[in-house]
Formats: structure tokens, sequence, C-alpha cells
């Protein structure tokens, strides 16, 4: 076998096993009816509906969503927690399902550790009137091979799929 054969398949090699397809997705349960665009301010919630654990994964999607979503300057304000003011829309993430992988694991076993995901069932609230404006199952999942991520790759997708969801659906 030549040399550069030898070193594409090592490149190919190694890319499969340091890479993975992370991805998330969202189903409307109840697809909003108008734009969100009369809202000034956005409160966001995490409730765990799991038996485990999930503390540190709860934070982490709180501070992750808030994060991206600030990014987007489309809200005068945002915070953590629920609000009960005119213009201000609440968003609960309700955590139905995590499946848990651990860095560790995805580094001793690679693929085998299987790929990481978090599901949330997202309700859109009006601050002021508690009226339903929408409500989402969103899924995040880790790479589903070699050493792309754990749990908090299933976090990040799961926090980008709900800020891309907010902001698709404001303007």
């Amino acid at each position: 076998m030549s040399k550069l054969l030898t070193v594409c398949l090592v490149a190919v090699s190694l890319g499969a096993v340091f890479s993975g397809c992370a991805s998330s997705r969202s189903t409307a349960i109840h697809a909003f009816e108008q734009k969100l665009n009369g809202y000034k301010a956005l409160c966001f919630t995490t409730v765990p509906m799991t038996a485990e654990d999930i503390e540190k994964e709860r934070r982490d999607l709180e501070d992750q969503v808030l994060k991206l979503v600030e990014k987007q300057r489309i809200f005068g304000w945002t915070q953590i927690g629920s609000c009960d003011t005119s213009g201000t829309l609440n968003v609960q993430a309700l955590i139905t399902d995590i499946r848990k992988v651990s860095g560790t694991a995805r580094f001793f076993i690679g693929a085998f550790a299987g790929e990481a995901s978090l599901t949330s069932d997202v309700v859109f609230l009006d601050g002021a009137t508690g009226d339903t404006l929408g409500v989402y199952t969103v899924t995040g999942k880790s790479g589903g091979s070699g050493m792309s991520g754990g749990t908090e790759s299933a976090v990040k997708q799961t926090a980008k799929a709900i800020s891309k969801l907010i902001k698709a659906n404001y303007n």
C-alpha cells in the first residue's frame, strides 16, 4: 500500500473517532398561532420530570438558553425563573427524558458508549395571563460515534434548538 493511501486511511479513521453528528429536533405539540414579537422580556426555567438527579444538566440548560437568546438581542431583558408581568414571555422546559453518557465512557468505550440525549417539553406562556402560546418537544443528542461529546453536548444541542425555536417564532 502506498504511503499516501496509508496516511489517508489513518486520517479518515481518526476523523471518525473524534467526530460525530450532534443534532437536535423539535416537534410541535401545539404550534404558535401568532408571532412572539409582542413580548419584550423572556423568563426561562427548567423543571425536572425525571427520577434521576439532573441538577447540573438543568442549570446548564438554563444558562445556555439564556446566553443564546441574549445573543439574538430580541428581548429587552431575560432572566431565569418565571415572571407574571405584561409583555413577558415565560418559557418552561419540562425535562422529560435524559440519557447520560460521561466523557470518560466516551473516551474509553467510544461509539459503544452510545449517544447522550435530553428531551424537554417546552411550554411558552404569556407572563400576564398564563395562557399557553405553544408547546414543543425538543430533543438534543450528542454525536453517536467517537469522542464527540457526552451529556454536555446533548444539553448544548437542546439549548440551541430552544433558542432557534424562539427566534424563528419571534420575527
